[in-house]
Order: structure tokens, then C-alpha cells, then sequence
């Protein structure tokens, strides 16, 4: 079963990540970059005589990636095992896959084309909705906001168009089917090589 608000954490300190990972501002991107990539994180606070003073994105990374112009292509970097699930596929259905799954969301595909997606912030959201709007098709509350490419996509030029469109997540496309996907700390993992 699906969570519900009564079993929602009461605090921050109840679902937090500990350890904070932490950068100082003189850390070189690269290294930066690379620890993020190690913890598998988007996002390092930047500390400096143990006070917060900055945090660094995968999102700040991304230039610096279009810049480099990584020849390498999408599908050298995607992550082939994309889960889907079908546009009318209910919302609590949805959200017990997501949960079960321990993934960051899923495509919503009509057939086999992509359409949309459906991630932890559509998850939370539909949390507050009623059991009967919750019993409804995952397409009405999906994420429309998704940008497929080929392939053969150079890496900069994937991430020059996420930064662009505000996405954190490429579809890899062939012939209208998802055949890979990949989040800005994939591109950005392309500085640490």
C-alpha cells in the first residue's frame, strides 16, 4: 500500500540524508563534480570555516559540461533500464511502483512512446488528493515537462539543452521508443573523466 499523510514524516530529521556532503570553496569543479558523482547527490553544500556559505548543483555543472563538448554520445552514458508504466495506470498504482521501485520516477508511455513522467514531486503532491481522484489515471497528474533525444546526441549538446529547458531528466530515444534515460549528474559526470 501506498503511503498516506498520517504516515508522512513529522520532521525534517526524519527522512534527512546524513552525512551532509560537504565541499569547500576552493575545491577545483572537477573534484567537486567527482564527489558529487561518488555520493551519487545533485547537490554539495559548500562550507567554509564550518559555516555554510553556498550550495553547487549539478544544474551550476552544466555549463561547464556544454563547454567541454564532449564528443561521447548519450547512449555511451544512459542507463538502459528504464521503468515505465502505462499512461492509464492509476496513481496510487503509480506511486507504490515509484516506492518500490527506489527510483527518482518513471516514464509514462502510450504504448511504447513516452508522454511523460511521473517522479517523487507528482508522488508527493498526489499524497493530499482524495482516494478517489487518487484511483485515477497517473496521465492526469504526470509530469508533461520531459525531452527526448536520439542516441547519437553528443553529451554537450544534452546538456546545454537541459539547462536550457529547466529538466532533470533526458529520455534516449529510437524510433519513438525509450531505450535509455540519464539525469544531469550523469552529464555531469562527464567532467570527472
Amino acid at each position: 500500500a501506498s503511503p498516506r499523510d498520517g504516515d508522512l514524516p513529522r520532521t525534517a530529521a526524519d527522512c534527512m540524508r546524513s552525512p551532509v556532503v560537504t565541499t569547500n570553496p576552493g575545491a577545483s569543479l572537477v573534484e567537486a563534480t567527482r564527489a558529487m558523482v561518488s555520493a551519487k547527490v545533485h547537490r554539495l553544500v559548500v562550507v567554509e570555516d564550518d559555516r555554510v556559505v553556498g550550495v553547487l548543483s549539478t544544474r551550476d555543472v552544466l555549463p561547464h559540461v556544454e563547454k567541454a563538448r564532449s564528443a561521447r554520445k548519450l547512449s555511451e552514458i544512459m542507463t538502459r533500464d528504464v521503468l515505465t508504466i502505462d499512461l492509464d495506470t492509476t496513481v496510487d498504482a503509480a506511486v507504490e511502483k515509484l516506492s518500490e521501485a527506489n527510483v527518482h520516477g518513471l516514464v509514462v508511455v502510450d504504448g511504447e512512446h513516452p508522454i511523460g513522467v511521473f517522479t517523487h514531486a507528482e508522488a508527493l503532491a498526489s499524497r493530499r488528493l482524495p482516494a478517489a481522484l487518487r484511483a485515477r489515471p497517473v496521465e492526469e497528474v504526470m509530469s508533461y515537462e520531459t525531452i527526448c533525444f536520439a542516441a547519437s546526441t553528443p553529451v554537450y549538446r544534452a546538456a546545454a539543452q537541459a539547462l536550457r529547458m529547466n529538466v532533470r531528466r533526458l529520455l534516449v530515444v529510437e524510433n519513438r521508443e525509450v531505450v535509455g534515460i540519464l539525469s544531469c549528474l550523469d552529464l555531469a559526470r562527464e567532467l570527472t573523466l
